[in-house]
């Protein structure tokens, strides 16, 4: 076997990650998370060309509950996901580069003043307190992310904690 080659197989192959951020709007504030494959970083591996593969058939999906032990589930999502110029996007790969898919996970609105879980109808509101949302993503190798996050009384009181 050609070096190239196992260093394809062993380098080359998706290497999904997420994080959670928080978006500000003139309309309110989302919790998002980003879904990521991150592209060869190595000069080396890139000068024998090595690359990503794209991660294929990527699923999302999220529990929102209340903090604390044995709490009910308050919202299970199937989000849309989005592509970085929020247009949504029925692919479900992820290339090998820098570019991230996102999506909502709950969205303060300004206009009405509450807190809702991000998803089809009907939206859930949420009261004032701590919350824990469950990510899991499954692809080629499946990732779970539990995050902590408060809501409060005010649009700058929603945040990951």
């Amino acid at each position: 076997m050609a070096l190239p080659t196992a260093a394809q197989m062993f380098w080359g192959r998706p290497k999904v990650s997420l994080s959670v951020h928080q978006e500000q709007a003139d309309w309110g504030k989302m919790l998002t998370c980003r879904i990521a494959n991150q592209p060869i970083d190595s000069s080396f591996l890139r000068k024998i060309r090595v690359y990503r593969q794209d991660a294929s058939d990527v699923a999302v999906s999220f529990t929102i509950r209340k903090e604390g032990k044995g709490r009910e589930t308050l919202a299970e999502v199937e989000p849309d996901i989005r592509i970085r110029s929020g247009k949504e996007t029925s692919d479900t790969r992820i290339p090998g580069s820098r570019n991230y898919r996102w999506f909502s996970l709950v969205v303060w609105r300004n206009k009405c003043n509450d807190v809702v879980v991000a998803g089809p109808e009907p939206v859930r509101p949420l009261r004032p307190g701590r919350y824990v949302a469950s990510i899991r993503v499954s692809s080629t190798e499946p990732i779970c992310l539990e995050e902590v996050f408060k809501v409060g009384v005010a649009c700058e009181d929603l945040g990951w904690c």
